[in-house]
């Protein structure tokens, strides 16, 4: 073909661009690794350098105490310890005495008041017989009808209420034999029949 050999040099160039750029981009993954990994290890110098100051500064603590003291022998001590962990040795410090129980107070016993050992009995007192009284024939209904009386003087047409009349009569009859005289919505027919069931003949309206 007339253009091959320019082809093959712009296909061969880009080519090469290719394999640059790939190449590029490994040496930037190994780069980005390297970063990571250099992170990682100044975190953990960091707190290396953290632990680092506080074990200096809780010795210095225990060296001021110890020289507070006068125990120089707990001071030399620590700095055999210090030469023995240099040394790759495991540095024992001289054990401290275990310190005495306490013992515990035995508990007090509560005083007991007069009361305690006395038992209360409480006395129910019997019911005092009553005597049977015998209910107002006036106040006792039975199923709402006031109980048959006879005379004058113990029912008062003049003073009972409609609902009393109307009682008295229906213990004595039927309303189909009270309609006989009246309408029974009308007082005045239940105070006939209640005069009449008491033998009353004088009736006033």
């Amino acid at each position: 073909m007339l253009f091959t050999q320019h082809t093959d040099r712009l296909t061969a160039s880009i080519v090469g661009i290719q394999s640059h750029i790939d190449e590029l981009e490994n040496q930037l993954k190994a780069l980005r690794g390297d970063k990571s990994s250099l992170e990682s290890e100044l975190q953990t110098v960091l707190t290396l350098e953290g632990a680092a100051e506080s074990a200096i500064n809780q010795a210095q603590s225990f060296v001021n105490a110890a020289d507070s003291m006068g125990r120089t022998d707990l001071i030399a001590t620590f700095w055999q310890a210090m030469d023995a962990m240099q040394k790759g040795a495991i540095a024992q410090l001289p054990e401290s005495p275990e310190p005495e129980p306490t013992p515990e107070p035995e508990p007090t016993p509560e005083p007991q008041s007069p009361t305690d050992d006395v038992i209360t009995v409480e006395v129910t007192p019997e019911p005092e017989p009553t005597t049977p009284t015998t209910p107002d024939p006036m106040t006792e209904t039975q199923n709402g009808k006031v109980p048959q009386s006879v005379g004058s003087a113990a029912f008062n047409t003049k003073d009972a209420t409609l609902e009393e009349l109307k009682g008295y009569v229906r213990s004595h009859q039927t309303d189909d034999k009270t309609k006989a005289h009246g309408k029974l919505s009308q007082r005045s027919t239940w105070v006939m029949v209640a005069k009449q069931l008491m033998n009353i003949s004088d009736y006033t309206k």
